[in-house]
């Protein structure tokens, strides 16, 4: 329990900080909402579900298929 204890509680806010931070960064640059993605899913979300782009949000990725 000492590792939980001050003065280690400073380097275990940093490293849940550091943590959060990558995810979000990763979820901010490459999962999030794009035009191109909008596109690709707008016809799908509206006949699936009935839904409009105002009415839902998502994250996603764009993969592309390499072709040898």
């Amino acid at each position: 329990m000492n590792w939980f204890m001050w003065p280690h509680t400073i380097v275990w806010m940093f490293f849940i900080s550091e943590i959060s931070f990558e995810w979000w960064i990763t979820a901010v640059l490459y999962a999030g909402e794009t035009p191109v993605i909008d596109e690709l899913v707008k016809e799908s979300i509206k006949r699936n579900y009935n839904l409009t782009k105002g009415d839902f949000i998502y994250a996603a990725s764009l993969y592309y298929v390499r072709v040898y």
